[in-house]
């Protein structure tokens, strides 16, 4: 196994372990069990068919995750979770405009749906707005994948890449390491820039909502200038390319060793 060491913008330090064999559910305190249901059938957009209804419906969309590599996905659903009982997990039970429950899913067997998916090299970690403890539980396995070369890890269009390539992924989900050169506080809204023109250059967005739960967790934006950061999310074009920050763990700190702020 190997140890994996991440300092997230969350004020918390994440030492996690991604095994190579099936990663086991943390029972984490922050979701409740919402049901259990079998699997029959993968439904589109890989999601999940259920032979029942949990929680008002029977469709189950894999939650805090993007999916890449649409084959290898269906593939690993099929032998992981299709025929089989699952439990559902969730901190707030809600449905979708599509009418699909989003959820953590744990087969019987305690093997974490999401985290094998990561494991695989078949996904990224995309934290949905209230899932920052479990986005937290799930980034040591997305590291492993990528230090290993899993998957699309292996892939040249899917590695990270520097805020100075952005402009060339407009209206793509990408993770982005940049330096803040400044930030600042308008109308509500915080925007990190990483050059000299905020009109062209790479920026990250951080509405008043987002601001907030960084502030209430004593966390404050403007004061991160000078530090060198991983983001993801989707690039936007507003005066040049822009990320939209609506989970505070969107954001890491990957300063060098010995950085003090």
């Amino acid at each position: 196994m190997k140890t994996v060491l991440l300092v997230f913008l969350s004020g918390f330090i994440l030492i996690g372990t991604a095994p190579a064999e099936a990663p086991l559910w943390p029972h984490s305190p922050a979701l409740k069990h919402i049901g259990r249901a079998k699997v029959i059938a993968l439904g589109k957009r890989n999601t999940l068919v259920l032979d029942r209804r949990v929680a008002g419906s029977t469709i189950v969309y894999i939650g805090t995750l993007r999916l890449f590599n649409a084959k290898a996905v269906h593939r690993l659903l099929e032998t992981t979770v299709v025929g089989k009982t699952v439990d559902l997990f969730a901190n707030v039970i809600s449905l979708d405009r599509h009418g699909r429950l989003r959820a953590q899913i744990v087969t019987t067997d305690k093997v974490w749906l999401q985290a094998r998916l990561l494991q695989s090299g078949v996904a990224v970690v995309d934290p949905y707005p209230g899932d920052e403890t479990v986005a937290l539980s799930l980034y040591p396995y997305e590291t492993e994948a990528r230090a290993n070369k899993t998957g699309i890890w292996a892939i040249s269009s899917y590695q990270i890449i520097d805020n100075r390539e952005a402009q060339k992924f407009t209206g793509q989900f990408k993770l982005v390491t940049a330096k803040i050169v400044a930030a600042a506080r308008i109308k509500g809204t915080v925007y990190l820039n990483f050059g000299d023109n905020w009109r062209d250059d790479f920026t990250v967005e951080i509405p008043r909502t987002a601001y907030q739960l960084l502030k209430q967790r004593g966390i404050d934006p403007l004061t991160f200038t000078g530090r060198r950061i991983r983001v993801r999310g989707w690039i936007e074009e507003k005066n040049g390319p822009m990320i939209r920050i609506t989970n505070p763990v969107q954001i890491e700190f990957v300063d060098p060793p010995g950085y003090s702020p």
